[in-house]
């Protein structure tokens, strides 16, 4: 065999290798935060999830059962019991409107249900501050009576809970293009008006000239 001489000779008398390619950067693995660092983002989200809770009516039947560090408990007496938090989304592209898969009734009215998260406009908890937030789904619970049949099992559980998180990022993501069709909409009539208004003002000085 081909030994590589002059590279082990490199890396056992001096600890390292120069001619690694830069492209490897791009692997390395982010630093884990602190202690203390961990903490403040977990602060950080629990006001966010406070915000997000007082900004955002929650749907008929649901309550909130309490506010943990990083999340909030979600019930709905006698179906279910579902553990939320708050994470960073990525932003729509314009003039782009999120499918549906398919069978798929996608929901965009104000509230938690699907996953409509608010404005969305806050500050991230590291790096560039996202412009949007989205509520994900962290774990569920169905009491005994609620369930018919066998128990989930876990491969079920875990696909139930991707199913229902990729609801609610599309209809996350629906609520922002309505919400851009709907700022379109009003900034076309007010442009309406406004035109309206200046061909009437140019009319009547047309008919009061000599």
């Amino acid at each position: 065999p081909m030994f590589d001489v002059h590279t082990a000779l490199e890396v056992l008398s001096t600890g390292s290798y120069q001619e690694l390619p830069s492209s490897i950067e791009q692997i390395r693995p982010a630093p884990q935060p602190t202690p203390k660092e961990q903490q403040a983002k977990l602060r950080r989200i629990t006001h966010l999830i406070y915000k997000q809770l007082l900004t955002c009516p929650l749907p008929v039947g649901v309550e909130l059962a309490c506010v943990g560090s990083g999340f909030a408990v979600l019930r709905c007496k006698g179906l279910y019991e579902a553990k939320v938090t708050l994470v960073p989304a990525l932003p729509v592209p314009p003039n782009s409107e999120p499918s549906s898969p398919q069978g798929t009734h996608v929901k965009t009215e104000p509230g938690l249900a699907p996953g409509h998260g608010g404005d969305g406009e806050d500050e991230a908890t590291s790096g560039p501050p996202p412009t949007r937030w989205r509520w994900l789904l962290l774990s569920f619970v169905f009491p005994a009576h609620a369930v018919r049949g066998p128990p989930l099992q876990a491969a079920q559980v875990s696909s139930l809970l991707q199913d229902l998180n990729n609801r609610m990022h599309l209809a996350a993501d629906a609520a922002v293009y309505n919400k851009r069709k709907e700022a379109a909409a009003e900034a076309a009539a007010a442009a309406a008006a406004m035109a309206a208004a200046a061909a009437i003002a140019a009319a009547g000085e047309d008919g009061g000239a000599p």
